[in-house]
């Protein structure tokens, strides 16, 4: 990577704080799949390292990340101590510049009062609060907390490439493969003209399944995470499966008499001469619909008392997708 990569990986690299988070609610997720344990291990640590130093959390949050933005705002600065330079010159009239223009904010005389404009939670407004009038002690704190996080954040990135350098380079090979990455990835999130007009491409060592595009006069910075093709191309082979499931049960449901056994089974009729009779059938046949809809799991034995039960938690998932698919609330 040249400096300027590193630097980018290493400033979104404070959101780490919340995005592992998707590993620990204790259930098995595409993350926990398609990682490896150690790699995962390297990024716990690091976030545990971020997270210990609480001068960060005031300028990352989940809805703001002041330090990539100021980045993003000079388009001079190339390695991490150009960047270092230039944040030690930041006054007060600046920062809340930066502030508004983060948050989307007329920039002209902004003052803490215009952030009930914001759409921020009362924590953040608080923490931009005391960052504000705070600010000439902070700023020297921030640095110096900064320059001991770059050299850690440079460990770890020694090891990532020493570890994975088979890994960095396929994943190269896909950027310059780039029909292969935008179908994988990029389709869903804009348009393939603008994803061939791009102007840089980078590799996020730090960021697992993230993909970041930044817009700034007409220059679209495109960055990917390490594990993000796997992470997407997982996540397509899932909602692929999760797609043909809907489509089967959605042709199941469409059905005139394997959609009345299924009522008759969620009315505790379990009888095949009595669903039989009820539609004009051969107890077989019954039989063989029966059969049917338990090898699509439309239907289950319960444990209990072997009797078919409906599986509502398939039809509710399938509808329900039919609601997302269809933008309908």
């Amino acid at each position: 990577m040249d400096e300027k990569t590193y630097l980018v990986d290493f400033l979104l690299s404070f959101e780490l704080m919340d995005d592992v988070s998707e590993w620990d609610d204790g259930e098995k997720t595409l993350l926990d799949k398609v990682v490896d344990d150690d790699y995962r291990k390297l990024i716990e640590s690091y976030t545990t390292e971020i997270s210990s130093k609480k001068i960060f959390q005031k300028f990352v949050t989940k809805e703001y990340n002041l330090l990539s933005k100021f980045l993003f705002r000079q388009d001079e600065i190339g390695d991490f101590s150009s960047y270092i330079a230039t944040l030690s010159q930041l006054d007060i009239s600046e920062f809340k510049i930066l502030i508004a223009e983060t948050l989307g904010l007329p920039n002209e005389s902004f003052e803490f009062r215009d952030l009930d404009q914001a759409n921020l939670s009362a924590q953040s407004k608080w923490e931009l609060f005391l960052v504000i009038d705070d600010f000439e002690d902070v700023l020297p704190r921030l640095i110096e907390e900064l320059e001991k996080q770059y050299r850690y954040y440079c460990d770890i990135i020694e090891v990532i490439e020493a570890s994975y350098g088979q890994k960095i380079q396929d994943l190269r090979n896909l950027i310059n493969e780039e029909k292969t990455l935008y179908d994988t990835i990029f389709e869903d999130i804009l348009t393939q003209e603008l994803f061939d007009e791009h102007q840089e491409f980078l590799i996020l060592y730090l960021s697992i399944h993230r993909v970041m595009i930044n817009y700034k006069n007409n220059h679209k910075l495109l960055a990917i995470g390490l594990y993000v093709y796997d992470y997407y191309l997982e996540k397509k082979k899932q909602q692929a499966v999760d797609y043909e499931v809907m489509q089967n049960v959605l042709k199941v449901l469409a059905d005139q008499t394997r959609y009345g056994i299924i009522k008759c089974i969620g009315r505790g009729i379990t009888s095949n001469k009595e669903i039989a009779k009820l539609f004009s059938i051969s107890p077989p046949g019954v039989t063989y619909q029966l059969k049917y809809l338990a090898e699509n799991d439309i239907i289950y034995k319960d444990n209990l008392t072997k009797h078919y039960v409906i599986n509502k938690e398939l039809i509710r998932f399938s509808l329900a997708n039919v609601l997302i698919d269809l933008d309908i609330e």
